[in-house]
């Protein structure tokens, strides 16, 4: 008997062993996130991430209860993919970061208009975050979005004021760097916003510990919405990470959304458009420009 309790606990110290040997070297990550617009519209919320290598994974606390319960974002950086999880359905949708950026949906397409007007002024050293220090810039970018919505297209001019604190002691891959930057920009439309981020990781050095500003655009009728954000990281540490835990689970249904969009007939989406809809992102368009 005492032979058998002798090799079912060394059986238990191997696979502990061998568990720890297959973690591998990241970082665990929460950022505190603040966003409040015109409208009334405001949201205050949390987001974790664990980041190791080339791959990153995000999910919202608090969402119990939500539609967001138990949901996670995988990114990786390498494949330039961003995939969905969700457990309830063991379902994974997986989108290339390049096709959200111009609207992945044959109902909506997005293009940068142009080049953005982007202008950073150095403000100095900042404040310590999380006992890192940091540098402090001044970002004003300026852009047009196309945004053809259906058989109507118009365009979206976004203004963005926003002061950023960022760290060159912490390093992530490029493609992880922007990931982070894009759920770092609290203050942007998220769409709108993808590719000028690309373009701003060469602009600004380091990692964004925080994030600050104002972001407004101008619709085709004129009217313009505005949106205050912030967003900045409360916690930041080394730790060992689980490879699996950064790969969607291998049982789970593998949904393509950019091929799954490109089987469906672009004049039927259009038609499923509404008027209040259109008014919305067009403004008061209704013709195609």
């Amino acid at each position: 008997m005492r032979h058998a309790v002798h090799a079912i606990c060394a059986i238990a110290v191997l696979g502990t062993a061998a568990l720890h040997a297959q973690a591998v070297p990241g970082l665990t990550m929460k950022m505190r996130l603040s966003v409040d617009s015109a409208g009334g519209l405001a949201s205050n919320t949390t987001l974790s991430m664990e980041t190791a290598g080339d791959r990153m994974r995000m999910w919202f606390n608090g969402a119990g209860g939500s539609p967001l319960e138990g949901i996670y974002v995988l990114y990786d950086g390498s494949a330039g993919t961003m995939s969905t999880v969700l457990p309830a359905s063991r379902q994974v949708t997986v989108t290339r970061m390049e096709d959200l950026a111009g609207g992945m949906m044959p109902i909506m397409k997005m293009a940068l208009k142009g080049d953005a007007a982007i202008d950073v002024a150095d403000r100095g050293a900042g404040d310590a975050i999380l006992g890192r220090a940091t540098h402090r810039y001044h970002l004003s970018v300026a852009y047009t979005v196309t945004l053809k919505l259906g058989d109507v297209s118009c365009d979206r001019v976004v203004t963005q004021d926003e002061d950023i604190w960022s760290s060159a002691d912490v390093t992530l891959s490029d493609g992880l760097h922007r990931a982070f930057r894009n759920a770092l920009g609290g203050s942007f439309s998220m769409l709108d916003a993808l590719k000028v981020n690309t373009m701003l990781h060469e602009k600004i050095p380091g990692l964004w510990l925080r994030s600050s500003g104002t972001t407004t655009t101008r619709l085709a009728s004129g009217s313009t919405e505005t949106v205050k954000g912030s967003a900045e990281l409360t916690e930041l540490a080394a730790a060992p990470i689980d490879p699996a835990r950064l790969v969607p689970p291998k049982d789970f249904q593998i949904l393509d959304i950019a091929a799954m969009m490109a089987n469906i007939d672009p004049a039927l989406m259009a038609g499923a458009v509404s008027d209040a809809t259109r008014a919305k992102l067009c403004g008061a368009s209704t013709g195609t420009n």
